[in-house]
């Protein structure tokens, strides 16, 4: 039929697909110990290969909150280049602030020991902060100097309140003294047109879930 001839070329074309334009998504859930109880980290710990590390993981402030507490998981934030808190506004005008400020304590444990440590691996899981070269900085061997990329933050919110006890506006302001803001006419009905997209399920080899 043509359905099913339909499937198979769609099939045949994930088989062809570059690495590189596959895009591996993951929701981490709530209640986990451990980064290693989430099969996507551990098998990429085990096999980095054959089981490359997502490039996005999906979670909310209540289940990435407590792993930050602990400093055992700073490999975890690390490895993270960018860090997107979307419904910002919503976020820290509601009751989840605490939460929140865990989340931020995490990556800010991790981009401080990244700079005492120059961006070398450290940790279990070897997490490693990304080095860049920076134009026109050279070290004393005359090369171009590299500097660890600490983890961007990205706060998304429809609006920025600026008034009242708990002021959005003000919070991240105080936070992010030298963040840049970047707004635009009609952001919600922004069209991209060309950008094909295709959603693959895989199922979990342990207990065959997709």
């Amino acid at each position: 039929s043509s359905s099913s001839s339909s499937a198979a070329q769609d099939e045949a074309d994930d088989d062809d697909a570059d690495d590189a334009d596959v895009v591996r998504i993951a929701v981490l859930p709530g209640n986990l110990k451990s980064p290693r109880d989430f099969r996507p980290f551990r098998q990429c710990l085990l096999d980095p290969i054959n089981d490359p590390p997502p490039d996005i993981v999906i979670t909310t402030p209540a289940s990435l909150g407590p792993m930050a507490l602990s400093p055992k998981n700073v490999d975890l934030f690390a490895d993270v280049g960018t860090l997107v808190v979307d419904e910002a506004d919503m976020l820290l005008d509601g009751g989840y602030v605490r939460q929140l400020d865990n989340v931020l304590m995490g990556f800010r444990r991790a981009d401080k020991l990244a700079v005492r440590m120059g961006g070398d691996g450290w940790g279990e899981g070897g997490g490693t902060k990304y080095t860049e070269k920076v134009q026109g900085w050279v070290d004393d061997f005359g090369s171009e100097a590299l500097v660890v990329k600490k983890t961007q933050h990205v706060m998304v919110g429809a609006t920025l309140p600026d008034v009242g006890l708990r002021s959005v506006d003000a919070y991240l302001r105080k936070r992010f003294p030298e963040s840049v803001r970047v707004t635009m006419r009609g952001m919600h009905n922004a069209r991209h047109y060309g950008l094909r997209e295709q959603t693959v399920w895989i199922k979990d080899g342990e207990d065959g879930r997709e």
